[in-house]
């Protein structure tokens, strides 16, 4: 951190990351989150800019999937930045174990990466929530 501004450095102590970000999330699968001008995008290890700043939140990649706000609806996209599932829901979690849970209209319930709703009984899905 410099600055109230965030970056990375190496081990050496130079920055491979220039601190401009306001707020940096961890690597994963190559990318972090980042928030510049009030909007979040996603960096890589070089600090170049993989998906443009356009989400109001954004979280962590967790295999292939990241979850992002527009709006105060929650969708996924996918590690281009493609948006797999469109932003319509009031809440949801992060991509685990083949299936996303999510909350539409004050139901909570799981669906998978395509966007259908699964049967949240299956016992393959365990509750992380």
């Amino acid at each position: 951190e410099y600055a109230n501004r965030r970056g990375v450095i190496n081990k050496k102590g130079e920055w491979v990351v220039y601190p401009e970000y306001k707020e940096l999330g961890e690597f994963y699968e190559g990318k972090a989150y980042a928030k510049k001008d009030n909007k979040f995008g996603y960096i890589d290890k070089a600090g170049n800019i993989v998906v443009p700043f356009q989400f109001d939140e954004a979280y962590d990649f967790y295999d292939g999937v990241a979850r992002i706000e527009i709006d105060r609806k929650t969708g996924y996209i996918d590690s281009t930045g493609k948006i797999v599932i469109k932003p319509i829901y009031e809440n949801g979690k992060d991509y685990f174990n083949d299936a996303i849970r999510v909350e539409l209209d004050g139901e909570w319930f799981y669906i998978d990466r395509d966007g259908n709703k699964i049967d949240d009984t299956e016992e393959s899905i365990d509750e992380e929530y």
